[in-house]
C-alpha cells in the first residue's frame, strides 16, 4: 500500500491546481497499485476542486490503481466534500435551503449534453443569488457555459466531463465557483496541432490558451460556436473571474486582465473554473433587448 498525504490547504489557485497535478504524477509513477489518499492534515479543501480530484482518481483507476480515501479529520473538509455528493459514503445533514450553497458533483459522458444543459440551468442559473438577468441573457450565458462541455467532447475527445461548485460567503465579494474538467486532449495540444499544420510557429502553453480565448479563434474546420468570449464579457461586467488550466499552462482572467502561470507538471486535459460574483445587483440583458418600462414603475 502506497500512502499520499494531502496538504493542509488546497485552494482554487495555481498552488492548489499544482498540488493535485503533483499527486497524480506521484501515484502514476508507483509500482504499488494500491494507494490511500490521506486527508488527515487537510484543513481546507475548496469543494469545487472535487471535479479536478474526481477526474484524476478516475484516470488512475482506469490504469489499474485501487484508491482509498481516508476519513477527513476536519469537519469543514468533510462537510464540503459531502454536501456536493463527492464523498457519497457520508450522509451529511443539511436543510434543503443549503443546496443554494453548492453545485452537485457529477460526471457526464459525451452523450449527456442535454443533461449537462439542464444541470447548468438548475444547479447554477436558478440560484437565488445568481445575478438577475432576462430570459435571453440567461440563455446566452447558459449556451456559453455549454460550449465548455462541447469543446471537451469534440476537441478533447474525452471519456467524461466532471463538474461541481461551491458558494463561499467569506470571499470579498461573496462568490460561487463552478469547475468543469475533462481529461482529453489539452488546449495547447489542439491549438499547436492546428496552427503548425498552417505553417505557424508553435505557441507556449499559456499562449495557446490565450489564443483559444480570442473571439473568432477556433480549431474547428468550420468556424462556429460561441467560444468563451461571451462568458468573459459577462464575468467582466459581473466582476467575476475565470481560470483555465491545460497542459503546463494556467491563464486567469480577473479585473479585465489575463495573467499567465506555469505549472511544473502537466495537467492532461482542461480545467475551467468560473467565479461568479453573487454580490451583484445589476440586471443583465442583451444590448438589443428592449427595456420593459413597466418594470420601472
Amino acid at each position: 500500500m502506497y500512502h499520499v498525504i494531502l496538504s493542509k490547504t488546497i485552494l482554487t489557485d495555481v498552488s492548489g491546481y499544482q498540488h493535485l497535478v503533483d499527486i497524480y504524477d506521484e501515484i502514476n509513477k508507483q509500482a504499488d497499485n494500491e494507494v490511500t489518499l490521506h486527508f488527515n492534515l487537510c484543513e481546507q479543501f475548496d469543494a469545487n476542486l472535487s471535479a479536478v480530484l474526481g477526474s484524476i482518481l478516475d484516470d488512475l483507476k482506469s490504469k489499474g490503481y485501487t484508491l482509498w480515501l481516508s476519513h477527513p479529520r476536519s469537519a469543514q473538509v468533510r462537510d464540503n466534500l459531502s454536501r456536493n455528493n463527492f464523498f457519497s459514503a457520508f450522509n451529511p445533514k443539511y436543510i434543503p435551503e443549503d443546496t443554494e450553497n453548492f453545485i452537485e458533483y457529477k460526471r457526464f459522458i459525451p452523450e449527456d449534453g442535454d443533461e449537462f444543459k439542464s444541470y447548468i440551468d438548475t444547479q447554477l442559473m436558478h440560484k437565488q443569488k445568481f445575478p438577475s438577468h432576462t430570459q435571453k441573457a440567461g440563455r446566452l450565458i447558459q449556451e456559453s457555459i455549454m460550449e465548455i462541455f462541447v469543446n471537451a467532447v469534440s476537441h478533447g475527445e474525452c471519456s467524461y466531463v466532471y463538474s461541481c461548485g461551491e458558494y463561499d460567503k467569506t470571499k470579498k465579494p461573496p462568490c460561487l465557483d463552478m469547475t468543469i474538467v475533462d481529461r482529453g486532449h489539452s488546449i495547447p495540444f489542439n491549438v499547436n496541432r492546428f496552427i503548425t499544420h498552417r505553417n505557424c510557429s508553435a505557441l507556449s502553453h499559456c499562449q495557446a490558451i490565450r489564443w483559444a480565448l480570442e473571439d473568432g479563434n477556433t480549431t474547428k474546420d468550420i468556424p462556429g460556436g460561441l467560444g468563451l468570449s461571451t462568458l468573459m464579457d459577462f464575468l467582466r461586467l459581473n466582476q467575476g473571474a475565470m481560470q483555465i488550466v491545460s497542459g503546463l499552462g494556467m491563464v486567469e482572467y480577473r479585473n479585465n486582465q489575463l495573467t499567465d502561470y506555469e505549472l511544473s507538471k502537466s495537467f492532461d486535459g482542461t480545467i475551467v473554473n468560473m467565479e461568479f460574483n453573487f454580490d451583484d445587483d445589476k440586471n443583465y440583458r442583451l444590448a438589443n433587448e428592449q427595456v420593459d418600462l413597466s418594470d420601472l414603475l
